[in-house]
């Protein structure tokens, strides 16, 4: 699903476009049209299919009967009776009714989706009766070269994160998918693979080669930012990559596409056309090599809206024809989104959009080819020799599919806690319960249930809608967790461990460090931290790091990418790692949980750094994470230390009053880069509350939560509701912290939410009442009364405030404007300033520096008649 901030950015290139489109449209029909003897640009598609189980471990069935949810389950498969049924069946049939040799197309379905279908035909459920004959039927045709016409592709059983779980549980995810598949679509597993939220990253590789899978989809936007000369800015929504990254040379073939949302230039030909990656045993130095096939970040983002209209195909893909020169390796744009959600997953999608995509094949068979991806990859295989890097990272529709996978690895909030953080730290510590248990004896009943529980418990569901629900989600990983260490435990007990410890794949803060993340500088110290385990307890967990010597990682050696090292790289150094108990926040507590571990990295610059982290237990066994890599700019030291908000449902000490209606109040607080809100919560006020937030003034739309009337138009807005005080951030791209007690609050992180800081943001407080339909009661500041948020009744905050608090004080008309003193005087860092309003009009307070110059602007709006009190805290002006 796009961003609020991306349908922002595609609006307003529309817009600039409009008095550019003939100019544009005649550019490519005739300056720009390809040689006649230019290939044809391929096409593919993937359409992702899943469902998770829901609670951990329910079939769909039993989750409703239990009423878990506020909703049925049944209800959620029901709607996508089409996309689970018929649709992407007859949708590759209108290519082969069109004889059409090499037309398909390719699907991920999730092993839990399987398993919920099969659930609901066996309880009776007539929207499912028959359902895997459909994709039966389709994928036992072939094309032209013998390849299924609808390529099921491998997957994850359960739907996991892959580029943060180990090599073992990566192969049994894709071993129960194998099982699930030959029971319910007979025939051979598919050699290509489109990895859960298409999460990538290069040390995936050795178990995804060993389940013998030999091509995965990878979003192409990661091959641009491993490139040089990749034309980096903020408007992709992901801050700028790591310089250990960037090892692929220059392709010099970006160009800005027009008329869709891609706010980066991209590169034509080398990133759309599949490249070797490989991946070194950092112990033996084996190679490790898969073909990497580029899914079409921008274009694939568009088709999920609606397809062959939706996103146009002929004035978008044309611009790659110019590129398209090299008939050994046509361009291939692959499109892939979900299949069941959004636009890509509607009737029309699969019906008559795709029909005119399939006449306008036919119109022009010398310029597009529908393609499956095993038929392109047999006619047009990557040279042995072309073998690149890309950057880890998912898909778009996941936090812009950021290196650091942060929809899965979300920061701590105002009060310190991560509920993503938290879940990897209760699996670190189940995991190593269960490969103990497999170690002991792999044919125990209770191991292989003790398998069951720890891979649904990494279902990437839970940690996408963190938050919600009253943390359901959040807790998942946590109950499946439990019932896993419980049956690990009867197979592990009074046995002898030989198995080591498990650690979870080290981050680093800052990602960039000594480089710049939005354009921020960066220190250049940073901290390496993990997740460590093992049921013997651990003895030693420390942290190794060696400088490159010269700052270049060569593809020409394996020096950086083996412990043994070489001549291009220093000697290890080590350093103990501080484990730190970390409290658990779910509901059940976890059974057992890991130590977080951490060691700072200090007094580099603009070197090339190469780090792991080993874990050694009592007993002696030993584990090594796979070697990462880190490119420390100039040196600055280490950086700044919280800033002072605390999100616990409590109003911060530090809030600003900035806007006031019949008792309800905006509060702000700016304090390097964070923005934090509240208001008076739902569960005082009665009605559903909402903070909404928008950069700029745009015209109404449809209110929220289907309350009525409109609302200007949001780029993200904190919601709270008044039935049990739940609260949540929507439409937002980054991960921002919120609570809700005594009041709502949010703090949010300007620069990563959009990009930038923007000139002013625009705020307002909105009160509906609870039920669907419910009208707008209230808004702060005071609107019109029409029942809609109008584009100029927004709080206008531009990024001047200092800690001003605006607080009525008597009911009382004062006879006269007044100002008293200050107290107390002199103040550090805060001081009250009284003023009394004798009519309503606009006030201004303003304080001034010893030079006569504007310090802070306490006041500057309507007031009406009385006597004020500002609590002016200077701290922000230091």
């Amino acid at each position: 699903m796009l961003s609020s901030i991306s349908q922002r950015v595609m609006r307003y290139l529309f817009n600039l476009s409009l008095v550019l489109l003939i100019f544009l449209f005649s550019h490519v029909a005739f300056g720009q049209s390809a040689p006649a003897a230019n290939p044809p640009i391929y096409i593919a598609f993937l359409w992702h299919m899943h469902q998770p189980i829901y609670w951990p471990y329910e079939s769909v069935v039993q989750t409703d009967a239990n009423g878990r949810f506020p909703f049925s389950v049944t209800d959620i498969h029901n709607q996508r009776l089409g996309p689970y049924n018929s649709w992407p069946k007859n949708a590759v049939q209108k290519g082969i009714n069109a004889n059409m040799p090499h037309f398909g197309a390719q699907v991920s379905f999730s092993g839990s989706l399987v398993e919920n279908l099969n659930a609901l035909e066996a309880n009776g459920n007539g929207n499912f009766s028959n359902w895997k004959s459909h994709w039966n039927s389709i994928k036992n045709q072939n094309t032209s070269l013998g390849h299924p016409r609808m390529d099921m592709v491998g997957f994850g059983y359960f739907h996991p994160l892959m580029g943060l779980i180990n090599y073992t549980d990566i192969r049994k995810q894709i071993q129960r998918h194998k099982q699930i598949f030959s029971t319910n679509f007979p025939g051979a597993y598919s050699k290509g693979i489109f990895p859960p939220e298409n999460a990538f990253a290069e040390r995936m590789i050795p178990a995804l080669v060993d389940e013998g899978l030999n091509w995965v989809l990878i979003d192409n936007v990661h091959f641009d930012r491993a490139a040089k000369g990749y034309p980096f800015n903020t408007g992709g929504n992901i801050y700028e990559p790591n310089k250990a990254d960037v090892l692929n040379s220059d392709p010099n073939d970006w160009i800005q596409l027009q008329n869709i949302w891609a706010p980066t230039k991209i590169s034509a030909a080398w990133g759309h056309r599949p490249h070797f990656v490989e991946y070194v045993d950092p112990n033996t130095g084996q190679k490790y090599r898969m073909i990497a096939v580029p899914a079409s970040r921008y274009l694939g983002n568009e088709d999920g809206r609606g397809g062959f209209g939706a996103l146009s195909y002929e004035a978008v893909m044309s611009q790659f024809e110019p590129y398209n020169t090299d008939p050994r390796h046509p361009i291939l744009i692959v499109l892939h989104h979900d299949g069941d959600n959004y636009g890509g997953g509607t009737d029309s999608y699969y019906g008559s959009n795709f029909q005119n995509f399939v006449n306008w094949l036919a119109a022009n068979p010398s310029r597009f080819v529908c393609t499956t991806i095993e038929d392109y990859l047999q006619m047009f295989p990557p040279d042995a020799n072309s073998v690149i890097h890309v950057e880890p990272g998912s898909w778009s529709g996941a936090d812009n599919g950021d290196p650091e996978f942060k929809k899965w690895l979300g920061d701590p909030g105002g009060d310190g806690y991560s509920p993503d953080i938290n879940s990897w730290g209760v699996l670190t510590a189940a995991q190593n319960f269960v490969h103990t248990a497999e170690q002991v004896d792999p044919n125990s009943q209770n191991t292989q249930s003790a398998w069951k529980y720890l891979l649904v418990s990494e279902s990437s569901d839970y940690w996408y809608w963190d938050g919600s629900l009253g943390g359901i989600w959040d807790s998942n990983p946590t109950r499946g967790a439990n019932q896993a260490v419980s049956f690990a435990s009867q197979v592990i007990a009074n046995a002898t461990d030989n198995t080591p410890p498990t650690i979870f794949i080290p981050q680093r803060e800052p990602y960039n460090p000594g480089g710049t993340e939005w354009n921020q500088q960066m220190p250049s110290d940073f901290k390496v931290w993990t997740y460590a385990y093992d049921v013997s307890g651990l003895s030693s967990v420390k942290l190794y790091y060696r400088k490159d010597l010269d700052g270049v990682n060569s593809t020409a050696s394996t020096d950086n990418e083996i412990y043994a090292g070489g001549p291009e790289v220093g000697e290890w150094v080590s350093v103990e790692m501080t484990g730190t108990s970390k409290i658990s926040m779910t509901n059940p507590a976890p059974t057992v949980k890991a130590k977080e571990y951490s060691a700072t990295v200090a007094g580099f610059s603009n070197k090339l750094i190469d780090y792991y982290v080993e874990a050694t237990d009592s007993r002696g066994n030993v584990a090594r994470t796979p070697i990462q890599h880190v490119w420390v700019g100039a040196h600055s030291g280490g950086g700044g230390g919280n800033n002072g908000f605390v999100i616990d449902g409590n109003l911060d000490e530090g809030a600003v009053s900035v806007a006031q209606n019949n008792g309800t109040n905006l509060y702000l607080g700016w304090k390097e880069g964070k923005l934090y809100l509240a208001t008076e919560s739902a569960q005082n006020k009665g009605k559903d509350v909402f903070i909404v937030i928008s950069d700029s003034l745009r015209p109404p739309k449809a209110a929220m939560w289907a309350k009525s009337g409109m609302v200007s138009e949001w780029s993200l807005f904190l919601g709270n509701e008044s039935t049990n005080n739940w609260s949540g951030w929507f439409d937002a791209s980054s991960s921002p912290a919120n609570a809700a007690g005594s009041v709502v609050e949010g703090l949010l992180d300007v620069q990563a939410e959009f990009g930038r800081v923007p000139g002013k943001l625009y705020i307002a407080v909105l009160h509906y009442s609870t039920p669907d339909g419910g009208v707008l009661e209230n808004q702060v500041p005071a609107g019109n009364g029409n029942g809609n948020l109008e584009p100029d009744e927004f709080y206008e905050f531009d990024f001047s405030l200092t800690g001003v608090k605006d607080l009525p004080l008597s009911s009382e008309l004062p006879g006269s404007y007044g100002l008293a003193q200050n107290f107390p005087n002199p103040f550090n860092p805060s001081t009250k300033i009284q003023y009394s309003v004798q009519e309503e009009g606009k006030v201004s307070l303003v304080v001034y520096d010893l030079l006569g110059r504007v310090a802070a602007t306490l006041v500057d709006g309507y007031k009406p008649a009385g006597t004020y009190e500002v609590n002016f805290d200077a701290s922000a002006l230091s």
